[in-house]
């Protein structure tokens, strides 16, 4: 037996008198995985810390979603858009305001290659493309765990600019899938609203719980270009996150590591390299 649907004469209604030796007709219900198509009601219908798999069609890569404490939806694994080859990205399927912000003479906004592994200084860091790949190939290990690394103005697709040192100023676009976006440092989306709700502590408490699931923040450290600590540093001890909003010559950031957790931090220098996980914001 089998429940089926009865349409005839003007009426219908489920039955479950369906003997599966019957012949009976189908329709197929379509249903999208691509975080492109993500919707309001989708967020709404998802129970809290509810972790699902979503794919951006940019890349075909996946990555975990859960609506966390705040009720927002989120990623919970980081973005590793970015590939051996540029990838071109467009208002149809990325966070970006209009076809304004495409490069000069081109069809779209165009990820920059990869810069796998090394240490070697990122040439003219600050109003350029750059992202740094732990190893080779995309889907190792390491990079699914921690994800790509990408300077500011490259995950604000280029409207975050150096010349933005007025406290408060916001970006205008991210390397976001389309209705996706970069955290504010304030306000609905925020990683301040995120450990609040969450009661996530700046302890040792905290900074266990954010690495923890359903958040699962990964310890991805960062990309620096100042001397001493050329390359990657930190993965395994800290873990650094962009926001949208620039303060002074930086940007905030979302800062934990054993033992603190910041949410509000202003140490982010534009021309550096940190992780990116981007909220649900229709």
């Amino acid at each position: 037996m089998s429940f089926y649907f009865n349409s005839s004469s003007g009426n219908y209604n489920i039955q479950d008198s369906g003997n599966k030796f019957n012949g009976r007709s189908i329709r197929c219900v379509f249903v999208s995985t691509a975080m492109q198509d993500f919707t309001s009601t989708t967020c709404a219908n998802l129970e809290v810390a509810k972790t699902i798999t979503l794919t951006d069609i940019r890349d075909m890569k996946t990555y975990n979603i859960a609506k966390l404490d705040d009720n927002i939806c989120r990623m919970t694994s980081n973005l590793r858009l970015g590939s051996d080859s540029q990838i071109k990205l467009t208002i149809d399927d990325t966070d970006l305001t209009s076809t304004s912000v495409y490069d000069s003479g081109r069809d779209g906004w165009y990820t920059p290659v990869v810069q796998v592994g090394g240490a070697e200084s990122w040439s003219n860091p600050v109003d350029a493309k750059h992202i740094f790949q732990r190893a080779s190939p995309e889907n190792s290990a390491d990079n699914i765990t921690y994800g790509n690394l990408y300077n500011w103005y490259t995950a604000t697709a280029g409207t975050g600019l150096s010349s933005m040192t007025t406290n408060g100023q916001e970006a205008s676009s991210s390397i976001c899938p389309k209705g996706w976006k970069l955290p504010p440092n304030s306000g609905t989306g925020s990683y301040v609203d995120l450990v609040t709700a969450a009661g996530i502590g700046s302890n040792s408490a905290g900074s266990t719980k954010i690495r923890s699931m359903p958040y699962s923040f990964a310890d991805a450290g960062g990309y620096y270009t100042d001397p001493g600590r050329n390359g990657l540093n930190y993965q395994g001890n800290s873990g650094i996150y962009w926001s949208r909003t620039a303060i002074d010559v930086g940007t905030y950031v979302f800062n934990f590591y054993s033992g603190y957790v910041a949410t509000q931090v202003s140490g982010g220098q534009k021309f550096f390299g940190y992780s990116i996980r981007c909220y649900y914001a229709g």
